[in-house]
């Protein structure tokens, strides 16, 4: 049998002070690079929500109200949406609420088309506000949202949009709808299209 010496001793010690080392680097470098790249992922996020909305910010632009009447006017709608900011729930009777965007999608691939008028209206018929203050203009397949958050508390079950669009030459019908969200653990979700009740013709 092999006694141990001093100097076998010794590095047995410096051996194991040596793996606490080691391993003391690895629990630093773990959540080291667990940091690192959630930073990354969050900096990706962010330059893609910054890219967002640039592009929804150059996909629309205003136009002045008498400059309108210089556009002579070959097509165009008047849209009526439904909306939901509230329904009532009759499992429970409680009231679910939603916040609300309104979606306005030109799909035409070659020309704009001109928002005129975007009118938000409660169950009885009061109008909450006007949401442009001046026309605009979407870009050949750009998409603009209007948001209305659940602290708005103003429309309930019968809410709904008035919208008109109006173009300078025969274009494709764009698609408005209203997409309402509930709030967690549930997260209901509604997508309304708006209906026609009006063609604008020259």
């Amino acid at each position: 049998m092999r006694i141990l010496t001093y100097k076998d001793f010794d590095m047995r010690l410096k051996l194991i002070l040596y793996l606490q080392i080691f391993g003391l680097i690895l629990l630093l470098l773990i959540p080291l690079t667990f940091i690192l790249r959630f930073g990354y992922e969050i900096s990706n996020i962010s330059s893609s929500i910054k890219g967002i909305q640039t592009t929804q910010e150059k996909a629309i632009e205003t136009i002045k109200s008498d400059a309108l009447s210089d556009i002579q006017i070959m097509a165009g709608q008047e849209i009526y949406v439904p909306a939901y900011a509230s329904l009532q729930s009759y499992e429970n009777r409680k009231e679910l609420t939603f916040s609300i965007t309104l979606s306005i999608r030109n799909t035409d691939p070659v020309h704009p088309i001109i928002i005129t008028l975007i009118d938000f209206y409660n169950s009885e018929g009061n109008k909450f506000k006007p949401f442009i203050g001046e026309p605009l203009t979407i870009k050949p397949m750009a998409t603009n949202d209007f948001y209305l958050s659940k602290s708005a508390n103003f429309g309930g079950s019968g809410a709904n949009f008035y919208v008109k669009w109006v173009a300078d030459t025969l274009v494709n019908e764009p698609v408005i709808e209203a997409i309402m969200l509930g709030a967690a653990p549930h997260g209901y979700s509604i997508v309304s299209p708006g209906r026609v009740v009006k063609n604008i013709s020259p």
